[in-house]
């Protein structure tokens, strides 16, 4: 698939441009998907694989991945392997993810980060390390890096891991670590226009351009009030 109209292919081009060129995206950015997926389209390209055809192998990957989650928290909440198996089938055939998996778009990295933070909580109420939390909390700030709109899976998280507040409370240091040194991986946007990226978006390389990109979430561009 290359651009069009549709609703879910609208940035298609614009990816599959990017990423071959080892470029950056729109708001708000998307740097580790922007990043990982140019790796991936020039290793693919190494093999003689179209750059438009890695994009979307690429999007096909993190689908894969999210569909593997999706059993994985199926057996954690206690359903047998066989019915969570087919329940992951399920979910990778349904419109969003099958759409979002076959063409080149961020949302399939979206979809993996959603259940994984999911599955993370579940696994951390029950083993109560310290080391499943740390993973969950790398899961959930690089998803909302990735994604605002993965902010909103904070009250679910809160309600599954509340048992364990205590011990999340002790450790909050390397809580805070998470949460302060991965915002770092923004350094990207403005390290490829300094190194003369020949497709990049925005202004990164000046403060403004830079805070411009990190701080536009759309959420005025998608999210209304009640008009009655």
């Amino acid at each position: 698939y290359n651009s069009s109209p549709h609703v879910y292919t609208t940035d298609v081009g614009e990816i599959q441009n990017a990423l071959p060129r080892w470029g950056t995206l729109h708001f708000t950015g998307y740097p580790v998907y922007s990043a990982l997926g140019s790796t991936f389209v020039t290793l693919l390209g190494l093999v003689g694989v179209p750059p438009a055809l890695g994009a979307s192998l690429y999007s096909m990957l993190w689908a894969v991945l999210a569909a593997a989650c999706v059993a994985a928290l199926a057996a954690r909440l206690g359903a047998r392997r066989a019915p969570a198996v087919v329940g992951a089938l399920l979910y990778g055939l349904s419109t969003s993810a099958w759409i979002n998996g076959s063409i080149a778009e961020v949302h399939s990295l979206t979809l993996l980060f959603t259940v994984l933070c999911l599955l993370l909580a579940v696994r951390y109420d029950a083993t109560g390390e310290r080391r499943d939390l740390l993973w969950l909390a790398l899961a959930f700030v690089h998803g909302v890096l990735h994604m605002r709109a993965v902010l909103f899976l904070a009250p679910a998280l809160a309600i599954l891991v509340a048992p364990r507040m205590r011990e999340i409370v002790r450790a909050w240091r390397p809580l805070v670590s998470v949460a302060v040194l991965s915002p770092l991986v923004y350094l990207y946007l403005p390290l490829r226009e300094w190194m003369g990226a020949t497709w990049t978006f925005g202004q990164t390389s000046t403060w403004r351009g830079f805070w411009a990109m990190v701080l536009d979430t759309k959420a005025d561009r998608i999210v209304h009030p009640p008009a009655d």
